[in-house]
């Protein structure tokens, strides 16, 4: 069972402070419902809420579902070839 999944990403943006970029608290992600019983169902996540909202059937429609958005980092500067921000260690690996 999968018990947590950390996404990490990279964006370059050209070197002007003039862009339209901004961040949300916001994250779907095609996830298997133990609710509804059906898989690659869009899940939605909101920094702050308790519990995600998957996308449902054509007959229940959305339900909430036992998943959340536990941390938002929205850390700037310079990255390593490795995708980490300079500074900070290499990102954990093994089972959490």
């Amino acid at each position: 069972m999968l018990r947590s999944i950390q996404v990490r990403t990279v964006l370059a943006v050209p070197e002007t402070p003039l862009h339209h970029l901004h961040w949300r608290g916001k994250l779907a992600l095609s996830l298997d419902c133990f609710i509804c019983e059906r898989t690659g169902r869009t899940t939605s996540f909101e920094l702050g809420a308790e519990r995600a909202i998957c996308s449902g059937t054509r007959e229940t429609g959305e339900h909430y579902t036992a998943a959340r958005l536990a941390a938002f980092d929205q850390t700037q500067g310079v990255v390593n070839d490795d995708g980490t921000a300079v500074g900070q260690g290499p990102p954990p690996t093994g089972p959490r």
